[in-house]
């Protein structure tokens, strides 16, 4: 079970949004979505952590160990995503408010 920090210590603070959440958020607040996406998937998330464990020996050694896989991402998040389900990390996502009312 995830302990929740009372405290800004870097830890599990608590659950994030859903997508379905935070066009709920947009909508009530007046917001208009215009675009919405995802970013940092099972991929960008193995790569991110290879290169900070490379990092703490050599920071330009984990630049070079990873530079190859950077391609790997948008080709492979996609289908990995269709064939287990797995969602982004993040929700991306651009929202207008109208400045006039009709």
């Amino acid at each position: 079970m995830i302990q929740i920090s009372h405290e800004e210590n870097g830890g599990y603070v608590g659950r994030g949004y859903t997508r379905a959440m935070l066009e709920e958020l947009c909508s009530d607040s007046g917001f208009h979505i215009e675009k919405s996406s995802g970013c940092s998937g099972y991929f960008s998330q193995k790569i991110t952590k290879l290169y900070q464990k490379i990092s703490i020996i050599r920071p330009l050694l984990a630049w070079v160990v990873i530079l190859p896989f950077r391609a790997l991402p948008p080709l492979l998040e996609p289908l990995f995503q269709k064939l287990f389900g797995v969602t982004d990390y993040s929700i991306c996502m651009v929202a207008s408010k109208p400045r006039f009312k009709p």
